[in-house]
């Protein structure tokens, strides 16, 4: 979700699995990882794309090194929890509502 590329139908549905996926996890629907992403991925064509949050509003990558202004890295669980709570600020109503669409049904 990091690198949310470009406008193709790819991007957009490859950023909306992998926020389902974590979303999933995080709130606790699910505690395996991959199994919100393949019921999501089952739709395809369905996803919008999702405006990116701003530059420096998570952390990033170089954030799990140190090194590089960075004096003491965080862990995955901080760095993949600030990622997504980003893109959750701005799009947590449009994110809920796939979930339940996409992922829950059978």
């Amino acid at each position: 979700m990091q690198h949310h590329g470009d406008e193709s139908p790819q991007a957009i549905q490859s950023v909306a699995l992998h926020l389902l996926n974590v979303h999933g996890i995080i709130t606790g629907k699910t505690t395996r990882p991959g199994w919100a992403l393949g019921r999501a991925v089952r739709k395809k064509g369905v996803f919008l794309k999702l405006t990116p949050p701003a530059l420096g509003s998570a952390l990033t990558i170089r954030h799990l090194f140190p090194g590089g202004g960075v004096a003491i890295p965080v862990t995955r669980t901080q760095y993949v929890l600030s990622v997504y709570e980003a893109w959750m600020s701005l799009h947590r109503s449009t994110v809920e509502q796939w979930y339940q669409r996409y992922v829950v049904p059978d």
